[in-house]
């Protein structure tokens, strides 16, 4: 876009108009001399002049690009004749009106650029809707790719999809000339089996017949059958009576073998504990049973009083071991017995100094383990 030339207020009176030739302005000519003619139709410069001048005036009126050609072609004019002098008077009217037009110029020239600024804002906004349908058209381009994409993704699935189909075809054309093989086949079959059918029928007629004398002879086959089946039936149950006897009187044979194996052991066990007590010294610690004479209580302290042993207590079973000399060694409660943890320490402790004549086996005295039943 081609910018405007700044305004430069080119004013045409106050140019000075400079001349080689001297202009003489202060005697009138004398009265005998005729007066100077105008040429006017020989004078091409000053047409030329003329028509420079609006060239001048319409090269401003568009954006004053030509005004300093146009100062460069008035000087060269003012120095090309000295007539230019004589008419600078109706020049300069020219160039009143011309400075008129020009004015008129620069106001349309001022509107011009107004319109000019407005149509660049609005060259503004329609480059910014420009741009936006660019992008929505770049968006439709990518979707008509994306859409030719799958174009031709479905194209090639249709491919397949037919070359499916064709094959299904020539498999269900295949298919249906071997169920048409397979109908002949089976109508075929279904005639034989239709004469075979016959055939049976008629073997079927005669077993029936055959069925019916089998039959009364099988209904007196069924009573001997019946007859014979009640007769094993006792046998068998005979049998089984038996065969119960006989494990009745094996078990009862087995108990008796092992009451004769416990005897024994019994016995073995009692004479080797005969012998083992036969060989007892004084303070050996002996195992309770009937063949000691147990220990008796010589002395019994009395219960202390204290708050954690109840007024009543008891009946409690304590095992206590006593030596040969009658005192307790050792004493535990026996389990199964619910007895407070305080109260059994105060017990035990009173057990303790309990006095007892000594257990003794075959009149020796010996150590043994002996239940003792203590209460309040």
């Amino acid at each position: 876009m081609m910018s405007m030339p700044p305004d430069t207020g080119f004013d045409l009176d106050e140019m000075e108009l400079k001349s080689d030739v001297g202009i003489h302005r202060g005697t009138d000519p004398p009265s005998n001399q005729p007066e100077p003619r105008i040429r006017t139709g020989k004078r091409p410069w000053l047409w030329v002049s003329l028509i420079a001048n609006i060239g001048l005036a319409a090269t401003l009126a568009y954006f004053f690009v030509e005004q300093q050609s146009l100062k460069e072609q008035l000087l060269a004019t003012s120095t090309r004749s000295e007539d230019l002098a004589r008419d600078s008077q109706s020049v300069q009217e020219t160039l009143a009106a011309v400075q008129l037009d020009l004015k008129k110029i620069t106001t349309e020239n001022t509107d011009l650029r107004r319109e000019i600024d407005r149509r660049k804002d609005s060259q503004s906004d329609l480059r910014g809707s420009l741009g936006e349908r660019e992008k929505k058209l770049s968006d439709i381009e990518n979707e008509r790719d994306l859409i030719a994409q799958d174009k031709t993704r479905l194209e090639k699935e249709r491919d397949v999809l037919l070359k499916q189909i064709e094959d299904w075809t020539k498999k269900q054309a295949k298919t249906v000339n071997e169920l048409n093989q397979v109908k002949k086949e089976s109508v075929r079959v279904v005639t034989e089996l239709s004469d075979q059918v016959a055939l049976l029928e008629t073997k079927t007629t005669e077993l029936n017949t055959a069925y019916k004398k089998e039959a009364a002879n099988a209904k007196s086959f069924e009573r001997q059958l019946s007859d014979i089946r009640k007769q094993f039936n006792e046998e068998a149950q005979a049998s089984l009576d038996l065969i119960q006897e006989r494990a009745n009187l094996q078990r009862e044979n087995r108990e008796y073998k092992e009451q004769v194996l416990k005897l024994k052991q019994s016995g073995q066990e009692k004479d080797s504990r005969i012998n083992e007590l036969k060989n007892t010294q004084e303070g050996d610690l002996v195992p309770f049973s009937t063949e000691i004479t147990p220990a008796e209580i010589t002395y019994r302290e009395p219960f202390p009083e204290d708050k954690n042993l109840s007024r009543r207590f008891g009946p409690y079973v304590i095992q206590a071991l006593i030596n040969e000399f009658g005192a307790v060694e050792r004493a535990f409660f026996v389990n199964g017995q619910n007895v407070p943890a305080e109260q059994s320490r105060l017990v035990l402790e009173t057990i303790f100094k309990f006095k007892f004549s000594p257990a003794s086996l075959d009149g020796v005295r010996v150590k043994t383990w002996q239940p003792i039943i203590v209460e309040r």
